[in-house]
């Protein structure tokens, strides 16, 4: 039974979108932890490589021991490129954002949160600096700025072929896609699934693996969770 290392199945959903293709590449925007809670490590043990983008340097330094193939951005992707303020969430990492009204939430959870002015560049200028191609998955986990990053992106030269973003607030679960999914829908993506946390999108070029993809959360004792080993 295969092993999930994500906190919805995440990785195991796209997996069984891309069965059977050896290589792959994959850009993951908010990427936290190499290990823990990551959609893309399950495809880096299988060969495929990519960009990491997280603006966490505790986060992103670990990348080079435990990930050396994969590229890696320190810092914030979203609509311009420039400079912006990074709230970030002490001790519960995976709060932290560029929204200060979700960072101003952690504290319901008895943590504070530090401004902190980080380098901010757009999705397209992350894949024009990288000379990227073909983009298989596009993950994005931002705690709310989901909207932002997919903003900063040229659609017409950087098409990934399947796109999963968090719709849901921080903290409180709330939806937040209508904000942002008219962006994907104008340029030419079609809804397949929501996981109760993450909506995907398969670019209307790619049927087979729309098709492919699940419609519906896979049945949660499809795989090993991480959890549940350590």
């Amino acid at each position: 039974m295969p092993l999930s290392y994500t906190q919805n199945m995440e990785d195991y959903h796209l997996a069984l979108a891309f069965e059977g293709q050896q290589t792959g590449f994959y850009i993951d925007v908010g990427a936290g932890h190499p290990v823990a809670d990551n959609v893309s490590l399950w495809f880096y043990e299988r060969g495929w490589k990519g960009i990491v983008a997280e603006p966490q340097h505790s986060l992103a330094r670990l990348y080079g021991s435990i990930r050396p193939d994969d590229l890696v951005y320190q810092g914030l992707i979203g609509a311009l490129t420039g400079n912006a303020d990074f709230f970030h969430v002490n001790h519960l990492h995976g709060f932290s954002t560029t929204v200060q009204t979700f960072a101003e939430s952690a504290k319901n959870f008895g943590v504070d949160y530090t401004a902190i002015p980080t380098t901010m560049i757009t999705l397209a200028d992350l894949c024009a600096h990288h000379n990227v191609s073909t983009i298989d998955f596009l993950k994005i986990d931002v705690e709310g700025a989901e909207g932002d990053v997919l903003a900063g992106n040229d659609w017409t030269v950087y098409r990934p072929k399947i796109i999963v973003a968090e719709a849901v607030s921080p903290g409180k679960g709330e939806p937040m896609w209508e904000s942002w999914e008219p962006i994907l829908m104008d340029n030419g993506y079609k809804f397949r699934l929501f996981d109760t946390l993450n909506r995907f999108y398969v670019a209307e070029e790619c049927p087979d693996l729309f098709e492919r993809l699940p419609s519906e959360r896979a049945p949660w004792d499809a795989v090993i969770h991480m959890y549940e080993i350590g």
